[in-house]
């Protein structure tokens, strides 16, 4: 029996983190011991353990030195500082925390995110959880022929590893973080580089701010709020759906022979409120789409279904029950 669930995640805000919280919450809710593994740098490749469990100490210090300070000056115009940024935007809210690198392997589960490489933990049942593409299909040390894969998108998927395409989707958006409030006129254009970064089409000078790596959530809303059209490099960003819910119609640019239809799954739908090209007949459908795109955006039922999913392709796979609490107890705020 499985007593426990650890999910390795990160302090950084973004689309996976984000993910990997809201399942946290939900296993909670359902009444199961879920946890949050707390960590800054996640290893890529194989590294020496000594050093990566020094970057986690170091982090867990400097991130609770950082939550003591912004306790004191949050209502202080220094709580909107970069640097307080990541504690503001606290994704772990309403999550447990396990802080102990030591616990029992043998009921427990642990859950990495795609992006990690090996089982730094030392779990003896193990999920790995493909929220984008996964690089290690070939590097057999970086995960084992035990471990449960799943996909988030059939997009994602190995199928070398998940032949079945088993597939979890957790759905997050904030509405109080991502809004539109600017009716009236934009700027011409941004860009959106993040995970495009590499691609040889990036124009050498950009006639627009430009949001990347670093750039602040709230930074984020500003940007969307102020231009007409996001010009997108990241081909499979969350971004691009919160750029039209702010009022900016987003225009992935598609790679050279490719359409919409090359980077959405056939479980996906049709990708409502984005242009897929710069052309007209792409960006009339994402105006025109963009009101169904925003009535798709309640994710509390569908979330609801493919937490019962992932508890159910566990139980499959390793042959066990997940135990729940005998009493769900209210949750601590760790925010």
């Amino acid at each position: 029996m499985i007593k426990r669930i650890i999910i390795l995640n990160s302090y950084d805000y973004f689309g996976g983190t984000l993910v990997l919280s809201t399942l946290c919450r939900f296993l909670i809710k359902k009444g199961y011991d879920a946890r949050l593994f707390m960590v800054h740098d996640f290893p890529t490749s194989k590294v020496n353990k000594l050093k990566f469990w020094y970057s986690w100490l170091r982090n867990i210090c400097v991130y609770n030195i950082k939550k003591i300070i912004y306790f004191f000056a949050k209502n202080t115009k220094y709580a909107k500082s970069t640097f307080f940024n990541s504690v503001a935007l606290n994704h772990t809210y309403g999550c447990k925390i396990q802080y102990s690198p030591f616990f029992n392997r043998k009921n427990t589960l642990v859950l990495y995110p795609e992006y990690l490489y090996g089982n730094v933990l030392g779990g003896k049942s193990v999920v790995r959880w493909l929220l984008y593409f996964y690089k290690y299909s070939n590097e057999k040390e970086a995960y084992s022929n035990d471990d449960l894969f799943l996909c988030y998108r059939e997009k994602f998927n190995s199928y070398d590893l998940n032949p079945e395409c088993k597939e979890v989707k957790i759905n997050v958006f904030d509405s109080k973080l991502y809004y539109q409030y600017n009716f009236g006129d934009r700027k011409e254009k941004c860009y959106l580089i993040r995970k495009g970064r590499g691609r040889k089409d990036l124009p050498e000078c950009f006639d627009g701010e430009v949001i990347d790596y670093g750039t602040s959530e709230c930074e984020i809303n500003r940007i969307f709020n102020e231009y007409k059209y996001c010009y997108i490099y990241d081909t499979q960003t969350f971004y691009s759906v919160i750029a039209s819910v702010c009022g900016c119609i987003p225009i992935v640019m598609v790679e050279e022979g490719k359409s919409r239809f090359d980077y959405l799954g056939e479980n996906d739908k049709i990708g409502y409120g984005i242009a897929y090209g710069d052309n007209s007949e792409e960006i009339n459908f994402a105006i025109s789409t963009r009101d169904k795109l925003l009535q798709s955006l309640d994710y509390e039922k569908n979330n609801d279904l493919n937490v019962e999913k992932f508890i159910s392709y566990v139980e499959d796979y390793f042959s066990c029950k997940l135990k729940k609490n005998d009493v769900i107890a209210k949750t601590k705020n760790f925010s």
